[in-house]
């Protein structure tokens, strides 16, 4: 598969691809094109995908093999394909990003997408486009190795009968971050003083999930660490 296919590709699919990977590889099939995509939360999220790969196939007389890979286990199986040098053509993990494209970027393991960022450059939010750089320690320069296709947010949810149990109310949530966090700390010590063994505050802290990670980014930016790494790569901890 040439590296215009796998550009084709991802154009083709109004930017398809989260990661491409693209070196080492074993020879494949020419005309087919190898696919391993994240599993979605919901059926319709997996329907809509293999729809879209099938409308491309069609379009182009590409064969897609799609593979459909729990989210968990993708970045497994995408470090043990790049020892053997068998990996696919496009990869759409959710977290790929934060966890192995910054290492296979570094060892020159990805395919340079800088012109398919260049090309949607206007659809993109400067966050997006800072996020798909990554630094090529061979090639001693940072490109593009990751095409965005989606953003999320970190969600707080508050738990509406213990908070009542409490004392409070909805209405009594503050809407600043650091009384926010003050505020459930309180509603932790009133609960445990009533003998509940239970926490103010809850978060994901699972070591193969992107949701640490994402939580850590969420409260480095609220504590004023967003500029921890500068536009150009270096890391910029000592500047307070």
């Amino acid at each position: 598969m040439t590296k215009i296919s796998r550009r084709r590709a991802i154009a083709g699919l109004g930017a398809a691809a989260a990661a491409t990977v693209a070196r080492p590889r074993s020879a494949k099939a020419a005309g087919e094109l190898t696919v391993w995509w994240s599993q979605g939360f919901y059926e319709a999220e997996n329907k809509a995908v293999i729809d879209s790969f099938a409308a491309w196939e069609k379009q182009t007389g590409t064969k897609v093999n799609l593979t459909i890979i729990n989210s968990p286990d993708i970045v497994t199986k995408l470090t043990a394909a790049v020892q053997v040098a068998d990996v696919p053509d496009l990869v759409h993990p959710i977290t790929l990003s934060p966890f192995l494209a910054s290492r296979l970027a570094w060892d020159d393991k990805l395919e340079d997408l800088t012109d398919v960022i260049e090309s949607q450059k206007a659809e993109y939010h400067q966050i997006a486009i800072l996020g798909s750089r990554y630094y090529n320690a061979k090639l001693k320069k940072h490109s593009h190795y990751t095409v965005p296709i989606k953003s999320g947010t970190l969600l707080e949810q508050a738990w509406r009968p213990l908070v009542e149990e409490a004392g409070f109310t909805d209405a009594d949530i503050p809407k600043t971050q650091d009384a926010y966090f003050d505020f459930f700390q309180t509603v932790h010590d009133k609960l445990r003083a009533k003998g509940k063994r239970i926490y103010g505050l809850g978060y994901s802290m699972a070591a193969k999930e992107g949701d640490a990670n994402t939580l850590f980014h969420h409260f480095l930016v609220a504590y004023g660490g967003k500029d921890i790494v500068l536009p150009s790569g270096q890391l910029n901890v000592d500047d307070p």
